[in-house]
């Protein structure tokens, strides 16, 4: 849980197909990422 009022979460997550639940996420709103976004995410992963 992420309670602070000054830095976002992240998190990456793995799904399966589960009869609707999937596709109900995949099939949101895109947003894309800010540069700041990005560049946590990226730093993360190396």
């Amino acid at each position: 849980m992420n309670t602070s009022s000054t830095e976002k979460l992240y998190t990456i997550t793995i799904m399966a197909s589960d009869g609707g639940f999937a596709s109900l996420v995949t099939g949101g709103t895109r947003v894309p990422l800010a540069a700041a976004d990005l560049g946590t995410l990226v730093s993360a992963l190396a």
